[in-house]
């Protein structure tokens, strides 16, 4: 094992207890919560000081949200006004009001009309399934900073797997801030995680020729389509829900959302 250079050395420093934080959580959440969360999510399609609407139903994680419909405006989880709340404040207030009994109740407007129903959490199905290949890609990237003769491609492996390990490291439920804290990392991370591991595959192995400008662009390019597709949890587009990943409309009460 060789001594790491100042970069490598800060790297490690800052993001391994990072991870090992969230990784913790997600491992207690995984197993006291099965990781549950809505079944539904919200966007403020009106606005930001406006009620949030329901923008779509987790094709991840299905039913819990029967009652609910695409476009129903929410007023109210449990005690708390939901006017300028967003996608991520609106999973965490649902976690928090839910408990351990798993429903919180909810005052919706539709057609003009309101509403109190009651939505329930919905647990991922393998809660514990990322956990072997969440300490695998944390301990690749790892030997190879260790490892690797120093330059900046053994830097950017680390960084790459790393991030990426962390974003995929969900650890909500129980405080609003634990929550919200995992779902900004998701978020944030989702476009520059992979697009990090694009950009050390496209320049892989360091001894090849340099790639051409389409090669080194391809990366940024998946950063910025990510980004263009998850603007449709936070706002009432670009695009319509039945072309992002999750279910275009719930017909029926019967309807499964997921």
């Amino acid at each position: 094992m060789r001594r790491l250079d100042g970069i490598g050395a800060a790297l490690l420093a800052t993001l391994a207890p990072i991870w090992l934080v969230a990784f913790g959580l997600h491992v207690k959440q995984a197993f006291e919560t099965g990781l549950a969360q809505p079944g539904f999510f919200v966007a403020l399609s009106d606005g930001p000081d406006a009620y949030p609407r329901v923008r779509g139903f987790r094709l991840e994680q299905s039913g819990g949200a029967d009652a609910l419909r695409i476009g129903d405006r929410l007023r109210r989880i449990g005690d708390a006004d939901l006017r300028g709340v967003g996608n991520i404040r609106s999973d965490a207030i649902a976690i928090r009001e839910a408990g351990t009994q798993g429903w919180f109740p909810v005052v919706l407007e539709r057609a003009g009309r309101e509403f109190s129903v009651r939505a329930g959490l919905v647990p991922s199905p393998l809660p514990w399934a990322r956990i072997p290949a969440l300490l695998g890609s944390v301990l690749v990237g790892v030997a190879v900073l260790l490892r690797a003769p120093r330059s900046a491609q053994p830097r950017l492996v680390f960084l790459a797997f790393v991030l990426f390990s962390l974003q995929q490291t969900p650890f909500h439920g129980g405080p609003v801030a634990q929550t919200v804290a995992s779902k900004l990392i998701f978020y944030v991370l989702g476009p520059i995680a992979p697009a990090l591991m694009l950009r050390w595959l496209v320049g892989f192995p360091e001894e090849a020729p340099r790639p051409g400008r389409l090669a080194r662009a391809l990366p940024w390019t998946f950063a910025a389509a990510y980004a263009f597709l998850r603007a449709n949890y936070f706002t009432g587009g670009p695009l319509p829900p039945g072309l992002t990943s999750s279910r275009s409309c719930a017909s029926s009460s019967s309807t499964s959302t997921g």
